[in-house]
C-alpha cells in the first residue's frame, strides 16, 4: 500500500518526480519483489513437481534460485556506476579564494545545479571575512524558472551575446565554466562556452582541472571588459542575496 501510494502521490503532482521523492518507495518495492518471486517460484515449483521428475530439494530451491536471479538483475548495472572521485568544486573554490580580484569580488559558476551549490557551500567556508566573495548562480542570472515550483528550467536569453551583455552589466569579471555533459545542457552554460570559443580575445584563462571520465572539465576566466571595474554590490545582493528570491548567495 505504501508503493502504491508514493507512486500515485508522484505521479498525480504537477512537478517532476525526482528520485528523492521515491526513497520512501524502495522498501517497499523489495518487498514487492521480494514476495513476487516467492510466489513465482512456489508456483514453478509446484507446476514442475506434477510435469517433470525433479527431486523434492530442487524443485524447492527454484524460489530462491529465482529471486537471485531478479537481483542480480537489479544489482549488476550498479557495479558500472563509476565512483564519485573526489570533490571537484573543492579544489575549485580553493583557487578562486586565492585568484578572485578583492576590488570585484564576484564570480558565476556556470555548472549543474548540484556544482552550483557545492562551490557555493565550499566559497562561503573558505571565505576570510564573510562576506568579502560573492557567488552568483549561472541558472539564476542567466536562466529563469518555469512551471511549478519553479523547477523547470528556461534560458533567459536568446543568444551569446545577450549572456554577455548581462555579465558585463553586472561587472562580473571572474566565471567558472563546467564543460560537463549534464553542465552543458542548459543552454547559458553552451553560451558562454560559445563566447570563449569565438571570442577569445575577450577572456583570460586562469585555471583548468579535467572532470573525472574524461567527461569535458571545468575552467576559470576572466572577463578582460570587467576586470578593472567594481560591480554595484547593493544591486548584487537585492537581486541575487539570499533573501531575494535568487540562488545567488554570499560567500
Amino acid at each position: 500500500a505504501l508503493f502504491l501510494a508514493v507512486i500515485l502521490f508522484q505521479s498525480l503532482m504537477p512537478t517532476n518526480i525526482l528520485d528523492r521523492y521515491l526513497t520512501t518507495a524502495l522498501g517497499p518495492a523489495m518487498i514487492l519483489i521480494w514476495q513476487g518471486a516467492m510466489a513465482t517460484g512456489n508456483y514453478i515449483s509446484d507446476t514442475l513437481a506434477r510435469t517433470a521428475p525433479l527431486s523434492a530439494r530442487t524443485r524447492n530451491s527454484i524460489p530462491q534460485l529465482l529471486l537471485a536471479a531478479i537481483l542480480s538483475v537489479i544489482l549488476v548495472p550498479a557495479l558500472s556506476i563509476r565512483p564519485v572521485q573526489g570533490n571537484q568544486m573543492i579544489q575549485i573554490a580553493k583557487q578562486v579564494s586565492e585568484m578572485l580580484p578583492r576590488n570585484n569580488p564576484v564570480v558565476l559558476i556556470g555548472s549543474d545545479g548540484e556544482r552550483e551549490s557545492g562551490f557555493i557551500a565550499q566559497l562561503a567556508q573558505l571565505d576570510p571575512a564573510r562576506p568579502s566573495m560573492f557567488a552568483v548562480r549561472g541558472s539564476r542570472l542567466l536562466g529563469k524558472e518555469e512551471g511549478f515550483m519553479n523547477i523547470d528550467y528556461a534560458p533567459k536569453f536568446n543568444s551569446p551575446e545577450e549572456v554577455l551583455g548581462e555579465l558585463e552589466r553586472l561587472s562580473i569579471c571572474m566565471v567558472i565554466l563546467d564543460t560537463a555533459k549534464k553542465s552543458q545542457a542548459w543552454k547559458h552554460n553552451r553560451d558562454i562556452e560559445w563566447l570563449i570559443n569565438n571570442k577569445p580575445d575577450l577572456w583570460r584563462k586562469l585555471y583548468s582541472m579535467d572532470n573525472p571520465g574524461g567527461d569535458g572539465a571545468i575552467e576559470i576566466y576572466i572577463l578582460k571588459s570587467s576586470e578593472r571595474k567594481t560591480p554595484d554590490m547593493p544591486l548584487i545582493r537585492k537581486q541575487f542575496g539570499p533573501n531575494s528570491g535568487h540562488f545567488g548567495t554570499p560567500g
